[in-house]
């Protein structure tokens, strides 16, 4: 029982202690009543430079396109049952419109010689982007500032498929591509 008294005693005199400690606000007001003035710095972070989508991905194999272009296959990778294929067109300074009409694009299983058309959702949306409104079949996009990307969704190669082929209109063939699984 005499500890107990003992150790209230001891968190009583902390209790006090904590009481009359000042804070730096406090400690730092004028003592005449005048207030005081708190300047604050605010530190603005230098901005990174954003990586252009070259940065953001190296190329896997590149061809060349419409117009002068460049293609660059950005991604063949298998997740599931889905085959992603993703490209970036290049141009100089080419503001223009291209049109895929996505029937005529494909991916071939180079193990089993089979042709891939790009999926369709269940309500028949065609699973590639960016879709033109006006005719669903086709993708429209455009070329800003030298750069556009698409990308592509196709049934997933048969497992013994190290390699395959993709062909999209006006683009030469990128042949035994690598796919990651």
């Amino acid at each position: 029982m005499h500890e107990a008294k003992w150790m209230v005693a001891a968190i009583g005199g902390l209790a006090l202690a904590a009481c009359s400690v000042k804070s730096d606000d406090q400690a730092n007001a004028p003592a005449n009543g005048e207030t005081a003035t708190v300047t604050r710095e605010e530190v603005v972070p230098s901005p990174s430079p954003s990586p252009s989508p070259t940065q953001q991905q190296a190329a896997i194999q590149s061809q060349p396109g419409p117009r002068g272009t460049t293609v660059a296959l950005t991604r063949a990778g298998v997740t599931g049952d889905i085959l992603t294929v993703a490209l970036t067109y290049h141009g100089e300074g080419n503001d223009c419109c291209e049109y895929v009409n996505l029937d005529d694009v494909s991916v071939i299983d180079d193990a089993t010689s089979q042709r891939l058309g790009v999926l369709k959702d269940d309500r028949g949306k065609w699973m590639a982007a960016p879709l033109y409104e006006s005719d669903q079949n086709q993708l429209r996009f455009d070329i800003k500032n030298g750069v556009a990307q698409v990308w592509f969704k196709f049934p997933a190669p048969s497992a013994g498929a190290k390699t395959v082929s993709i062909n999209v209109p006006n683009v030469a063939p990128f042949d035994g591509v690598p796919i990651a699984r």
